[in-house]
């Protein structure tokens, strides 16, 4: 039987993907990596960002990640990079941040 979670999760990755990738970016998921980046984005100015990609139920829950993100990066910040967490809401759409230096 199919776990709904990874299903969800990974439909949203997908859609997600699309969305970078219609921003000019090449797109990798990556999948099974039990990384904290669900998605590696590289844009056509050599731009690298780190995506992490959630589902939560509630707006509220949403800005609780959103906020504990931006003060408590998973990585510390670069030049490099620009780490991001889109947080979809059921019915509500896709929030995000995203924190670089």
């Amino acid at each position: 039987m199919p776990n709904r979670r990874y299903e969800s999760g990974r439909r949203m990755e997908w859609q997600r993907r699309k969305v970078w990738e219609s921003l000019g970016c090449v797109v990798v998921r990556a999948a099974g990596s039990h990384s904290c980046w669900d998605l590696v984005s590289i844009h056509e100015h050599m731009r690298v960002h780190l995506i992490q990609c959630k589902i939560v139920q509630t707006e509220v829950q949403a800005n609780r990640m959103l906020r504990a993100f931006e003060e408590n990066p998973p990585m510390p910040a670069s030049e490099s990079y620009t780490m991001v967490l889109e947080v979809q809401v059921p019915r509500k759409g896709v929030f995000s941040t995203s924190v670089c230096m």
